[in-house]
């Protein structure tokens, strides 16, 4: 009986671990309109780069128009993922070209929008998230792959180790 239980109370955990890992995958956006997302883009960057009345509607409606073709090309990746029918390598490049098109563009855009100073700050400030994003990937690696080796963190099993390999 009390076997019964603990197994009972440790299928319960894992469950749960698991549903919480899932929910903190999730995207954040996801759970927003095009509209809703677009509003939200630009007043973070009327607050951050303090945006005149005019440059804000055309960054809402650039982004409004970004957020929907998001929209379209997530749900058209998701029933080619539920079809079951993986992209070709050709497949794959076009994305690939297709959003580096898109990044210049959208850089190009913002450039006619923003001013001079403006546009600067925006650069810098994209390239800083990169670079913090970039960093949590590494960091995130180096923990999966230190996780499983004790040698790492003690010196000592290390020069044990070493020694009778010799």
């Amino acid at each position: 009986m009390k076997k019964l239980i603990g197994l009972t109370a440790l299928v319960i955990l894992f469950s749960l671990t698991l549903n919480a890992q899932n929910n903190k995958r999730g995207n954040r956006n996801s759970q927003f309109t095009a509209e809703q997302s677009a509003t939200l883009k630009a007043k973070k960057l009327a607050l951050q780069l303090d945006l005149n009345e005019k440059q804000q509607k055309d960054i809402y409606k650039m982004m409004k128009k970004n957020a929907e073709e998001r929209v379209k090309t997530r749900e058209e990746r998701q029933s080619n993922r539920q079809k079951g029918t993986p992209l070709t390598q050709e497949q794959r490049f076009k994305n690939a070209n297709l959003s580096l098109d898109k990044q210049i563009t959208h850089k190009a855009e913002m450039k006619k929008i923003l001013s001079p100073e403006q546009f600067d700050k925006w650069k810098n400030a994209k390239n800083k998230s990169m670079n913090n994003r970039k960093s949590d990937v590494r960091k995130k690696g180096n923990n999966r792959a230190n996780k499983n080796c004790s040698c790492n963190n003690n010196p000592r099993k290390s020069f044990k180790r070493s020694r009778n390999k010799i």
